[in-house]
């Protein structure tokens, strides 16, 4: 087995960038997820949900199926995509996985020990020989993840220049399915080539990493598949667990107990301030 992650992916690095241990359980060690049980008053996971409308939306381009609710906002979009589909099928692609080897070249699939990074792509139109554009799904919120769906469209807009060498401008768009909003940016090939050095280090950092120091958070461990059950490497409080079959180093202890002092300094001073608050508050009425 290889001591590293060995190909990523926006996905993976927002795995990872959260947490590197848990990408190490997910990614390099494939630990199975324990089965979820589902939210209040839901009939699917979120996840699953995304699965079943991304389907919807390539069946209703490709094969002219009918739109599922979903996707209503975004009809006049999806079929005159339909449209280009119909008059030229090489122009536009869906559900596609481009693969990259480690200097960035387009290699196929079946070249598993070389890929290096995977990029999901859900529509891709050719508006011109030089001129692509990108599309996304986004079937959940938008509130909190801008960062996050930001950072994507940049590393699918330079995929897109890596891909195809004669194409010089790209258009990337998210489309917030539930939200009936749009997000675009449009870049040309120069623009793009800035942020090459930025993902490169960033796709070497988790393609490299051997350590995968757990990054504990209230906010993460509490949605980590990883801190129940079997798999209880990982509690509530943000402390990591060590895996008895795993010789991974995990973090210093230290850094906990430092972390524990500091919530209980915070918890203290916000105690002293209540007090004199409550003191200056009973001396006014007097």
């Amino acid at each position: 087995m290889s001591q590293t992650i060995t190909a990523w992916s926006n996905s993976r690095a927002d795995t990872y960038l959260l947490c590197p241990f848990r990408a190490k359980l997910k990614f390099k060690d494939k630990r199975p997820e324990l089965p979820r049980e589902l939210p209040t008053g839901k009939k699917e996971h979120a996840n699953d949900r995304g699965s079943r409308i991304h389907d919807a939306a390539e069946r209703m381009v490709t094969h002219s199926a009918p739109m599922v609710r979903e996707l209503h906002h975004f009809e006049t979009e999806l079929v005159r995509a339909q449209d280009i589909y119909v008059g030229d099928s090489n122009s536009i692609e869906t559900e596609k996985t481009w693969f990259f080897d480690a200097d960035w070249l387009p290699i196929d699939g079946k070249e598993y020990d070389k890929i290096w990074l995977r990029v999901v792509i859900d529509l891709n139109v050719r508006l011109s020989p030089t001129e692509v554009l990108i599309i996304d799904h986004k079937s959940g919120k938008r509130y909190n993840n801008e960062v996050k769906h930001s950072e994507q469209m940049l590393l699918y807009v330079l995929s897109t220049f890596m891909k195809y060498p004669e194409v010089e401008l790209v258009t990337a768009e998210l489309w917030y399915l539930d939200l009936n909003e749009l997000v675009s940016i449009t870049m040309t090939r120069h623009q793009a080539l800035q942020l090459f050095r930025k993902f490169n280090n960033l796709g070497v950092r988790i393609t490299s990493d051997t350590t995968y120091i757990a990054k504990p958070s209230l906010h993460s461990c509490r949605f980590c598949p990883y801190r129940s059950g079997a798999n209880k490497w990982v509690v509530g409080t943000g402390e990591c667990k060590r895996n008895p079959a795993d010789k991974t180093e995990q973090p210093d202890a230290r850094w906990h107990t430092l972390r524990n002092e500091g919530l209980l300094k915070l918890k203290e001073l916000q105690e002293k301030r209540r007090v004199e608050k409550s003191k200056s508050q009973n001396k006014q009425r007097r």
